[in-house]
């Protein structure tokens, strides 16, 4: 029996005798990687992720009291306005 070759980037490569191609990538969902990354966030957000949604959260909480400050300014000296 002889080998057919073909040339990729300038190698020998047997060449496929079926004419279908068949994949060998394992397609069914790995159930342990699915229960390691449910229970750990890290691998799904990354070390980044994690600091990065905590921080934008406590700039969220400065802007919300910047806004109800400002408008409790607003509403003082509305007050003072109309007392003079």
């Amino acid at each position: 029996m002889t080998i057919k070759l073909c040339w990729e980037n300038n190698n020998p490569v047997p060449a496929r005798t079926q004419k279908t191609l068949r994949s060998s990538w394992d397609f069914a969902p790995n159930g342990e990687r699915k229960r390691t990354i449910e229970m750990y966030p890290i691998m799904h957000t990354g070390a980044m992720g994690v600091q990065m949604h905590e921080y934008l959260m406590q700039k969220r909480k400065i802007e919300l009291a910047r806004q109800k400050a400002n408008k409790v300014l607003a509403r003082i000296r509305k007050q003072q306005k109309g007392e003079e």
